[in-house]
């Protein structure tokens, strides 16, 4: 059973670079203790190395904790030769709807609680849309291209004229378009979680000392502990993983002082760094799953006909061999395609975090 991984570089993990590698290390400490013979990547090595058209044929996962749009691209050709035959996760789809752009669209598309937010161009934007949502508490201005790579590129304005000002700044960098989301009050909390296990963590972060900036605490406020249903939490964090199509994940949250949850960011395959041990358990679990369903589509492949008699009609309806999935996997797919028509995902290239 052959493994690949695939490190995130440094620069993708700004303030979180050992935490990201922690985990990755541990995950594939356990995968290589079940006996896998694994091969891990930094990305460059990844890029850099010669894949020929059989050189995945042993391969049956591939682990990636990559944002990098060059390795995105070349994990999607793989896949797309390969098919279900090798499972990838996070997906490299998955990856890409978690820029920032992207996964606003889905969390307004899906219907999921978030804040009032716009994808607007840094050049000839309509003032009155920073107007709408400034609301009186400011508002947020968040690359739209990629991650937070730097820390100019999560920024408040407490007005619309200090956004026009930042405006200008994305624009300088080369930065096309922003998500604008008006500011939440409210109990800021992380989350974590892996799909189809019965790993989820949440915290208040700055209690915890587990954040990226520490001045955003005077923005965001101190945290007043209102209550909320956890469990509703969870679900609405599932959700948003199944329609990002992302089962190892990690996010953020605002609770106002009447219990209403809305998500706020969303990532692929966090540090995990308050409940890595835990994490790196239920990852490994998601993985193996994974491997398991991906070496018995291989195994139908090569020794059944690619399509099976359905039985209950006597015979009379073929359909695919591959049909069986896991609750999880199945959800996401039919997410997807009933969303084949939502705006392709954004490829920045030149910009190759949590």
């Amino acid at each position: 059973m052959q493994v690949i991984g695939i490190k995130r570089a440094v620069k993708h993990s700004p303030n979180h670079i050992n935490n990201d590698a922690t985990i990755f290390q541990m995950v594939a400490d356990l995968l290589k203790e079940r006996g896998a013979v694994l091969t891990t990547y930094h990305e460059h090595e990844f890029l850099k190395s010669e894949h020929k058209t059989d050189t995945f044929k042993d391969t049956r996962l591939i682990f990636s904790m990559s944002r990098n749009p060059e390795v995105l691209s070349r994990l999607q050709s793989i896949q797309k030769t390969y098919g279900q035959q090798i499972a990838m996760l996070n997906s490299p789809d998955g990856i890409e709807h978690c820029f920032r752009s992207n996964i606003t669209r889905i969390l307004l598309n899906s219907n999921i609680a978030t804040a009032p937010s716009l994808i607007i161009p840094t050049q000839g934007y309509d003032r009155k849309d920073l107007q709408k949502l400034d609301q009186g508490h400011g508002l947020w201005l968040k690359r739209g291209d990629f991650h937070a790579i730097i820390k100019e590129d999560v920024v408040f304005a407490g007005n619309p004229e200090e956004a026009t000002e930042l405006l200008a700044a994305f624009k300088a960098r080369n930065i096309a378009e922003v998500v604008a989301s008006s500011h939440l009050a409210g109990d800021l909390i992380k989350f974590y979680g892996v799909s189809g296990t019965d790993f989820f963590h949440w915290l208040y972060p700055y209690e915890k000392g587990h954040y990226k900036y520490k001045e955003f605490e005077a923005i965001n406020g101190e945290t007043k502990h209102f209550k909320f249903n956890q469990s509703a939490l969870r679900a609405l964090a599932d959700k948003t993983a199944v329609a990002a199509q992302v089962p190892i994940y990690g996010g953020d949250a605002v609770i106002d002082a009447s219990g209403n949850i809305a998500i706020i960011d969303f990532n692929d395959w966090p540090s995990f760094a308050p409940c890595r041990k835990q994490a790196a358990a239920a990852i490994y679990q998601l993985l193996t799953q994974a491997i398991d369903s991906a070496t018995q589509k291989q195994t139908t492949s090569l020794f059944q006909p690619k399509t099976a008699f359905n039985q209950s009609t006597n015979g009379q309806k073929a359909v695919p061999a591959s049909t069986a999935r896991t609750a999880t996997v199945v959800a996401m797919q039919e997410h997807a395609d009933r969303n084949k028509q939502r705006p392709k995902p954004v490829h920045n290239n030149k910009a190759a975090d949590k």
